[in-house]
């Protein structure tokens, strides 16, 4: 009898996906042409780095990014990369280089000229966006920052009062695809962020989208923001019940022929106003 063969099994899993994906909308291609190879002894480009690091954090592993080699070592990466790149070719040095070269070029600026590109490119704005914060807290006892974004006590949405943390703003078209994204410090205010981001998606979209829409939540809402000039999209937000006129509203009684119901929970009926001058429903 001959001698079995044998055969080596590596896992492609939900990785192929996210390959898939970079593929046809040429992402790797795009941050290639931001951030630019620039050494020769260079076997991984910045956007094949970014494409392995998005991976290693979509792959349900606690894998820290200096074990990538090893997170690699059992993936099919013939299905995933170049033939010439091989497990070990992903090392602690090689994220550094992209990661320091994103920080060259503008974390905030660097996001937003390959999201929005992409998104453009492909027509895939629509006049809804969505724009929310979270936080982020951190553990430790000492902290450097740059001058611009500090770590800092502020309204915890990780319920974590007692540490600093920093705040990680996100916009979104309505499909939930990536607009713009910036970070600031931890007691940054989300009415102040809010109408700031506002003003700058106008900015960026102005030709693109002209009915444009955004959607946030209650603390949106206020003086400064109705009497804003800046601001020229329309909006929706929820109005915070701390203002009279809302608690009024929601003191009233209304005919029951006013409501339209929704499903068995939820029920509504509109009404208008000019709050601060400004026309609302």
């Amino acid at each position: 009898m001959g001698e079995i063969p044998t055969c080596d099994v590596k896992n492609l899993g939900h990785l192929g996906i996210i390959a898939a994906i970079f593929k046809e909308y040429k992402i790797a291609e795009r941050i290639d042409s931001l951030l630019p190879k620039i050494s020769n002894n260079q076997t991984i480009t910045h956007g094949e780095a970014i494409l392995a690091m998005v991976m290693q954090g979509l792959g349900f592993s606690n894998h820290r990014l200096y074990l990538s080699a090893e997170f690699f070592s059992h993936v099919a990466m013939q299905g995933l990369f170049r033939s010439t790149i091989k497990a070990e070719h992903f090392t602690a040095d090689t994220f550094g280089r992209t990661l320091d070269a994103i920080y060259k070029y503008g974390p905030t600026k660097f996001f937003t000229d390959s999201c929005l590109k992409i998104i453009m490119d492909n027509k895939l704005l629509k006049k809804f966006f969505f724009i929310d914060t979270s936080t982020f807290y951190v553990t430790g006892k000492k902290y450097k920052h740059d001058g611009k974004i500090e770590l800092k006590h502020g309204h915890s949405k990780d319920h974590r009062m007692d540490l600093k943390q920093l705040v990680y703003l996100l916009v979104t078209t309505e499909d939930g695809l990536p607009v713009f994204a910036e970070s600031h410090s931890g007691n940054a205010s989300d009415n102040d962020l809010f109408q700031k981001t506002i003003i700058k998606v106008q900015d960026l979209i102005k030709e693109q989208v002209t009915d444009k829409i955004f959607v946030l939540d209650a603390s949106l809402y206020s003086k400064d923001f109705l009497l804003n000039p800046k601001i020229t999209g329309d909006w929706i937000t929820r109005v915070p019940e701390s203002i009279k006129l809302c608690k009024d509203a929601l003191e009233r009684d209304y005919d029951p022929i006013l409501w339209t119901k929704v499903d068995n929970d939820y029920k509504f009926v509109e009404l208008e106003s000019s709050y601060r001058g400004v026309k609302q429903r």
